[in-house]
């Protein structure tokens, strides 16, 4: 089972060059990191991490893949949304605005706790608006009262 601590890489300890990692994150690692975020089911996403170390800099690259289950702004039934995403993140040494792209730590920063980093790569994944790619895909009974009380200007 992996703890909290498994998330944390020792930034002193890393030597130059690339590390790497693999993570299998699940619906326990959602909904401890945030509690309050129940629109993800079913999470299944196997992450890999090579974390490329300079002298003055950490540059992640983070690919995750795999699948969770959202409500379906339509009909309100669960459809499975696949990911497939490649992305990065540039831990910099030094004093500085964060961005995006870049996270400004001291000198002395010990460790690099992971765990927000791949909780927000999953939830920017998550699309704006989630329907069904064919709406016969849709729960047909919803759809039908749906149009039962649908309003049409004239």
């Amino acid at each position: 089972m992996i703890t909290k601590l498994d998330y944390k890489i020792n930034y002193q300890a890393l030597n130059l060059g690339h590390s790497y990692y693999d993570y299998d994150i699940d619906d326990t690692f959602i909904h401890d990191y945030n509690p309050n975020f129940d629109e993800m089911r079913d999470v299944f996403i196997h992450i890999k991490i090579d974390l490329l170390k300079t002298e003055t800099c950490a540059e992640l690259f983070i690919n995750l893949k795999g699948s969770y289950n959202v409500l379906c702004d339509r009909c309100l039934s669960f459809m499975k949304i696949d990911i497939d995403k490649n992305d990065y993140l540039i831990f910099k040494e030094g004093i500085g605005e964060d961005d995006e792209t870049i996270i400004y730590i001291s000198q002395g920063t010990e460790f690099i706790d992971l765990r927000p980093h791949i909780y927000d790569f999953i939830a920017l994944s998550m699309p704006m608006r989630h329907v069904h790619n064919d709406e016969s895909d849709c729960d047909q009974e919803m759809l039908n009262k749906l149009k039962e009380y649908l309003i049409e200007d004239y």
